[in-house]
């Protein structure tokens, strides 16, 4: 089952960006300023993961820094399914694949460098 939420407005460089939930949004402004090029990417996104899922998803923006290289991160969109389950994760990691292989395998490495797509499933 999906989960409903309300869409999002958030600011990413001073242009609105709609239908994400935002993780720690003065992190992940400062991070988006600093990568403007993804912002085609998360203009593309949702309409990408509904081809690719079969349906629109909440999909939650959120930075991840490795401790080993803290000065070096790496944007995150969860892809929030709201199923449970070991088919949910099966399902989920296949449309992951589906949207690497539609999309983002087409997207130049330099675009998608610090970009990361993945399902998290209940």
């Amino acid at each position: 089952m999906a989960i409903a939420h309300a869409e999002h407005t958030d600011m990413i460089a001073g242009e609105p960006i709609h239908g994400y939930i935002v993780q720690d949004a003065v992190e992940v402004w400062a991070f988006l300023r600093e990568h403007p090029e993804l912002h085609p990417i998360l203009d593309s996104a949702p309409d990408r993961v509904a081809t690719a899922f079969g349906a629109r998803m909440p999909l939650r923006l959120r930075i991840f820094r490795d401790r080993d290289e803290p000065s070096c991160g790496e944007l995150i969109v969860d892809i929030l399914t709201g199923e449970s389950g070991s088919e949910a994760w099966a399902s989920a990691d296949a449309n992951v694949r589906r949207l690497h292989e539609q999309w983002l395998s087409n997207l130049s490495r330099e675009s998608v460098r610090g970009i990361l797509f993945v399902a998290e499933p209940n």
